[in-house]
């Protein structure tokens, strides 16, 4: 997002899953793979 924080949830109960570092700039986009850990 916005403050640089992306965290990944499950699609049917929305728990997290992973969350990425935290980092200086807005993330716009990001692509992973089914299988991505």
């Amino acid at each position: 997002g916005d403050r640089g924080f992306v965290q990944i949830v499950r699609t049917h109960d929305l728990q997290p899953v992973y969350a990425y570092p935290q980092c200086d700039a807005s993330i716009r986009s990001l692509a992973i793979t089914h299988d991505q850990k």
